[in-house]
């Protein structure tokens, strides 16, 4: 997809689909639209760690709806879907239909601490997450390896 900087809508749904490659959605160019780009990314063995750093980050800042279908992901993890956020304010993940094994814990807890604006899950950028209500106190916040206290 490096050379089609205008791809609207992108569908990927296969049962044999465990890895995402850092370059998968890569794009060359900047978009001359300012459509949003949906992808629709779906299959049974897309866990947690499918996805390598950068892999969702290479979109030339467009806006992104990425919607996770029927996956075993467990969590999103913070070293991949926080920049795939920051890389564009209007940039949403979908996770309604994904697993029902996703935890509550505090490996979630990133999502509550930055991106918890209403319990009203219109206002959130991470839709289909239930753990809005979740108590994650207990959890410490990690520092990166060279920082002082």
């Amino acid at each position: 997809f490096y050379h089609v900087p205008n791809l609207r809508l992108l569908r990927i749904f296969s049962p044999h689909l465990s890895h995402i490659n850092k370059y998968a959605f890569a794009q060359r160019n900047r978009s001359s639209s300012s459509t949003m780009l949906h992808i629709y990314l779906g299959g049974a063995k897309i866990n947690s760690t499918s996805f390598p750093p950068t892999s969702l980050t290479r979109f030339r800042s467009r806006a992104v709806l990425l919607r996770l279908y029927y996956t075993d992901l467990t969590y999103l993890d913070e070293t991949i879907f926080q920049p795939f956020l920051e890389s564009n304010p209007s940039s949403i993940v979908d996770i309604n239909f994904t697993n029902a094994n996703f935890k509550c814990d505090c490996r979630s807890a990133w999502i509550q601490h930055d991106y918890l604006r209403d319990i009203d899950e219109l206002d959130n950028r991470v839709y289909g997450y239930r753990c809005w209500a979740s108590d994650f106190s207990n959890c410490t916040a990690t520092l990166p390896a060279n920082s002082s206290q």
